[in-house]
C-alpha cells in the first residue's frame, strides 16, 4: 500500500458518507482484493473505517470515532506548519501557545527537507493580511521563501497583468502579505532596480546555484516598500470624502490605505489613492459611518450608480 493511495483512500472515505467497494476500486484504479487489503491495513492501524455489508459491500468512516493524525503530504505539512506559525502571532496569548504546541508536533513529523522548508516559511511577514486570496504553487512558494532564507539567485518566469511573460534572474529580498495577497520583493536582474512581484503570478522559480550579498533596501524596511510600492501603483484618482467620525477613529480603521485629516470632533477628511473607484467605495462604506463623497466627479458618479443598484435589490418586486 502506497502512501500516495494512502492518501487518496483516507480523502475519498472523507468526502462523502459512504462508497462501494465497486466504486473505491474504480477510483484508486485497484482491484477489489487490493481494496480489501488497504481497508484491513488501515482499520488495523486505527482508522475508524466501518465495513458495511450488503451486496457489493460498502465503506465509510465512523463520524463518532476521534481519526488518528492524518497523514500530509510534504507540500501540505509545509503550509500547515507555516498557517500554524502566522495564527500564533497573531492571536491571543492562550490560542497562541496552544498554536505553538501544535506547530511544534507538525514540524517534529516531517521529513528533514520538509522540515527546513517549513523553517524557510519564518522569512514571510504581513503587512496586513487575513489568508491569500489568488491560487500559489505550494512549490513555487517553498523555493522562495528557501532562496530568500538562504540568500540565492532565482531565475523566475513571471506573468503582468496581461498575460505577458518574461524570465527574470532575481535576487528575492523578502515575502510579505498585503490585503490577502502575497509578494516579493526582490532585485530585478532585468530592470536593475527593486521590484515587487505579485506570486500568483510567478509560474515557475528554478535556483541558479549563486549566492548573492544583500543589497541596501531603497526604504526603511520591505513593508514599508510593499506599501509605498503599492500606494505609487493606484494613484489613477485621488479620491477625498468628508466623513462623520471622528479621524483617531477612522485612521485606525484605515491605517496605510488613506490619510485622514480632522476637520472637527466627529468628522474628519480621508484622501485615498486608488485605481479601482469600487474598491475605494467599499472602504468607506466598511467604516460604518455616514460620508459624502467629495471629489473626483468619476467617484460621485460611481457612488450614484451603487445607491441606485442598492435601492433596486431592496425594492419589492
Amino acid at each position: 500500500m502506497t502512501n500516495a493511495r494512502v492518501l487518496e483512500l483516507l480523502a475519498l472515505l472523507g468526502s462523502r458518507p459512504s462508497w462501494s467497494g465497486t466504486e473505491l476500486a474504480q477510483r484508486l484504479e485497484v482491484s477489489g482484493r487490493t481494496l480489501r487489503r488497504d481497508i484491513t491495513a488501515l482499520q488495523d492501524l486505527g482508522y475508524p473505517i466501518v465495513t458495511m455489508p450488503g451486496t457489493g459491500g460498502g465503506y465509510r468512516l465512523d463520524p463518532g470515532a476521534a481519526l488518528p493524525p492524518l497523514p500530509v503530504t510534504s507540500d501540505e505539512g509545509v503550509i500547515l506548519a507555516w498557517a500554524l506559525r502566522e495564527f500564533a502571532a497573531s492571536t491571543t496569548a492562550g490560542l497562541s501557545q496552544q498554536a505553538q504546541s501544535v506547530l511544534e508536533k507538525v514540524l517534529g513529523a516531517l521529513s528533514t527537507g520538509a522540515r527546513r522548508r517549513a523553517g524557510s516559511m519564518q522569512h514571510l511577514s504581513s503587512a496586513s493580511s487575513v489568508g491569500a486570496r489568488a491560487d500559489i504553487d505550494v512549490a513555487v512558494l517553498s523555493r522562495l521563501a528557501t532562496a530568500v532564507r538562504d540568500g540565492a539567485e532565482l531565475e523566475i518566469a513571471y506573468g503582468d497583468r496581461d498575460g505577458n511573460q518574461t524570465t527574470r534572474g532575481i535576487e528575492p529580498h523578502a515575502i510579505l502579505t498585503h490585503n490577502r495577497r502575497l509578494y516579493l520583493v526582490a532585485h530585478d536582474g532585468l530592470r536593475q532596480d527593486w521590484r515587487l512581484f505579485r506570486l500568483d503570478r510567478i509560474t515557475t522559480a528554478q535556483g541558479t546555484g549563486r549566492i548573492f550579498r544583500h543589497r541596501p533596501l531603497p526604504y526603511t524596511d520591505p513593508v514599508d516598500y510593499l506599501e509605498r510600492q503599492l500606494t505609487a501603483a493606484r494613484r489613477t484618482f485621488q479620491v477625498t470624502a468628508t466623513v462623520q467620525a471622528p479621524a483617531g477613529q477612522v485612521a485606525r480603521q484605515l491605517k496605510t490605505a488613506a490619510d485622514v485629516i480632522s476637520v472637527g470632533p466627529d468628522r474628519c477628511e480621508v484622501t485615498m489613492p486608488a485605481d479601482d473607484l469600487d474598491w475605494a467605495l467599499f472602504v468607506l462604506v466598511t467604516l460604518h459611518a455616514d460620508f459624502t463623497v467629495d471629489t473626483p466627479e468619476e467617484a460621485r458618479q460611481a457612488a450614484r450608480t451603487w445607491s441606485l443598484r442598492l435601492r433596486g435589490a431592496t425594492e419589492d418586486v
